[in-house]
């Protein structure tokens, strides 16, 4: 499941040092969704968005709660993307390049 898969990726961002310098290795070189796209995660953009809503639903404490939105900041300035973003295309296949209102296939 992807949602699963988002969620074992936040895990492993959030306990594993060297992932994370990979993955900031990967921005830096403005490559970050190819580094992601080979990685062991499968998972779309408002999965990852809803992986992180679900965790911080789940926090027991403020600070748990402000790792997490660290966590997402952090994502958000390597994708390049924000929620809002995502949220305001109307599918997945036009995300990157603006609207379709709903109209591509």
């Amino acid at each position: 499941m992807a949602l699963t898969s988002a969620l074992e990726f936040i895990e492993r961002v959030r306990q594993d040092a060297a992932f994370r310098k990979a993955a900031c290795a990967a921005a830096l070189e403005h490559s970050f969704p190819d580094w992601l796209a080979k990685s062991e995660y499968r998972f779309t953009m408002p999965e990852i968005w809803d992986a992180f809503r679900s965790m911080l639903l789940k926090c027991k404490d403020e600070e748990a709660a402000e790792e997490v939105k660290e966590l997402r900041c952090w994502f958000s300035l390597l994708a390049e993307e924000t929620e809002e973003e995502k949220a305001s295309s109307s599918c997945g296949s036009c995300a990157k390049r603006g609207n379709c209102g709903g109209s591509c296939d």
